[in-house]
């Protein structure tokens, strides 16, 4: 059984390979949703976030 942690882990890394495959406007919703920064933008798309 994973723990909590564990699992949460497993979670974002996920969410992370999902978000690698989506287009650069799909990720842009999660930012202005407040789920990732936009530290975490610039690392997926490798483009900076600009409102």
């Amino acid at each position: 059984m994973m723990s909590t942690e564990e699992l949460y882990k497993q979670i974002l890394i996920n969410l992370y390979q999902i978000l690698k495959v989506m287009s650069v406007q799909e990720v842009k919703q999660f930012v202005e949703a407040g789920a990732i920064t936009t530290a975490d933008f610039k690392e997926i798309t490798g483009v900076e976030y600009v409102q």
